[in-house]
């Protein structure tokens, strides 16, 4: 009975090794390192009853300059150093692809941020969570060629500390799934 329990056991790991491997490996070839890219993140929504209400951009500035910093560090080299103007984040929401193109760019990265707030834990310190989504968009084709997200917890001394750790911690480990964890 014992190697029979032991034997569903490693099957039902497996399986979830499986069905929960990570999908972003098939993307990790998707967008060359020697690509222009361009990379903008706005704010999020939160739901309030039956309304989204959307949350500040706080942190979106400091997201795109983390964003930025991993790519560089993961081998990425022309990233453009132009922020979108608010009228091209605007555009997002209908044509990335061409607002690719705009930008002179091979691919988009679009990120969107939400933090979810800081409260104080037990030491007297704060805990902040963030969830952040990436899409990479081909400016040659319109297609998503990466479509990721990460949510992510820290701990800081203020809620600004708590919320910033949290931020980069999703951008790294955006940047992990890009790359396919290399």
């Amino acid at each position: 009975m014992m190697k029979v329990l032991g034997k569903l056991l490693l099957i039902m790991m497996a399986l979830t090794l499986f069905v929960c491997a990570p999908s972003y490996v098939v993307f990790a070839a998707a967008v060359p390192l020697d690509s222009r890219i361009a990379v903008t993140v706005s704010g999020g929504y939160w739901v309030e009853g039956d309304v989204n209400v959307a949350v500040a951009d706080r942190f979106s500035r400091f997201a795109e300059s983390v964003l930025r910093r991993e790519l560089r560090a993961a081998g990425f080299k022309k990233i453009s150093a132009s922020n979108l103007t608010r009228k091209q984040r605007e555009m997002l929401d209908g044509g990335a692809a061409s607002l690719a193109r705009i930008q002179k760019v091979q691919y988009l990265f679009c990120g969107n941020i939400t933090d979810n707030g800081a409260d104080m834990n037990a030491f007297g310190t704060f805990t902040a969570s963030v969830s952040m989504t990436m899409q990479i968009v081909s400016a040659a084709s319109g297609e998503y060629v990466f479509d990721g997200m990460s949510a992510a917890k820290a701990a800081g001394g203020t809620r600004e500390e708590a919320t910033r750790k949290a931020v980069e911690k999703a951008s790294s480990d955006i940047v992990s799934q890009i790359t396919g964890g290399l």
